[in-house]
């Protein structure tokens, strides 16, 4: 009895260790007065699309993994394999994003470009921390700005 007692105490005890987690989102936020739409493509064909209404934002991917993390874990797997994103205001104006270093012109972003959605231009937030639980934000701006240069 003695024995099982022991076993019994050891399950409960085990069980009972809070695991520690990290959630993390991708955010797209647009602080334009414009209707932004997103089309990925890879090798000409359109991979995904995502619409950004004015003054507002959107989750396009999150991530939720065991243990506690230094920095979001975000895989970006809609732009997995990609090579471009046309990003369109209000249905009139786009630029083009590529996943290249090498892009001339005014309406092509390369991917060192301080507005390039390939680059190293999202910020990230710490939104929650607990005890056993981080929640992060890695968050993409659109701005006013970006809808201007569009529409040059």
């Amino acid at each position: 009895m003695k024995k099982y007692f022991y076993l019994f105490s050891m399950i409960l005890i085990a069980s009972c260790i809070k695991e520690e987690s990290t959630f993390s989102e991708l955010v797209y936020i647009n602080n334009s007065k414009n209707t932004i739409s997103i089309k990925v493509f890879q090798n000409s064909f359109l991979t995904d699309s995502f619409k950004i209404l004015p003054n507002s934002e959107l989750i396009k991917e999150n991530f939720s993994d065991r243990g506690f993390s230094n920095e979001p874990i975000i895989f970006f797997d809609f732009l997995r394999e990609s090579d471009s994103i046309i990003v369109t205001f209000n249905d009139s104006f786009y630029t083009t994003h590529l996943n290249d270093s090498v892009t001339f012109g005014k309406k092509r972003i390369s991917y060192f470009s301080s507005r390039s959605l390939y680059g190293a231009n999202y910020t990230n937030s710490k939104v929650d921390e607990k005890k056993h639980y981080i929640h992060y934000k890695k968050t993409f701006t659109f701005t006013e700005q970006d809808y201007l240069d569009a529409k040059q």
